[in-house]
């Protein structure tokens, strides 16, 4: 969220707008280089046991990493740019605009349905243009899956993601494609 209109004291409201989960530890954190604010919930459970084992760690949500790596990066530019970053269950849509994010958001699907209807309607309440923003999609999806083949159908331009340029990668990760993992070499960034 933007950090101009975040307060402290109404984090756990922020969170629980959009998150129905119970039994959660809620959290926030300044995006690195940015002026936004992550909120997020982590298992309460999970939360303890990082404490205990390791206090001095610093927890951060894979949005903040991922918005960090891909400024980094130069993703967001100054036109109007779409990026999907896909995980199992669910995935990010990352707005930007004039180098800035406008809309960063994350969807939960099971079917190839629910992933197309968030980002179709993304681009229709944004009144984004199928056939003239690209889109970048970053996570393990593979290139001919049916999630990209639908994607393919309706946008009118797909760009995969690059590895991180900052670093060297071992051999053994030439077999997979580079989009691969984005949101995991990122964290190094972070740190």
């Amino acid at each position: 969220m933007p950090a101009a209109v975040y307060q402290e004291e109404d984090r756990d409201t922020y969170f629980n707008i959009s998150n129905a989960e119970s039994d959660l530890d809620i959290s926030s954190y300044k995006v690195q280089n940015m002026e936004l604010q992550c909120v997020y919930g982590i298992a309460a459970t999970q939360n303890s046991i990082l404490k205990k084992h390791f206090p001095s760690a610093k927890v951060l949500h894979h949005s903040g990493t991922l918005l960090n790596a891909l400024q980094q990066e130069s993703l967001l530019t100054q036109e109007t740019t779409v990026i999907v970053n896909i995980h199992d269950h669910f995935f990010d849509v990352i707005v930007s605009k004039n180098k800035s994010v406008f809309l960063f958001n994350t969807y939960k699907f099971k079917t190839k349905e629910d992933y197309l209807y968030f980002l179709l309607n993304t681009y229709e309440q944004l009144k984004l243009d199928t056939t003239q923003t690209s889109i970048t999609i970053l996570g393990r999806v593979e290139k001919n899956s049916p999630l990209i083949e639908a994607t393919n159908k309706y946008i009118g331009e797909i760009k995969f993601g690059k590895r991180i340029s900052k670093f060297k990668y071992g051999y053994q990760l030439s077999e997979l494609q580079d989009h691969f993992f984005f949101n995991l070499f990122s964290q190094y960034l972070c740190v």
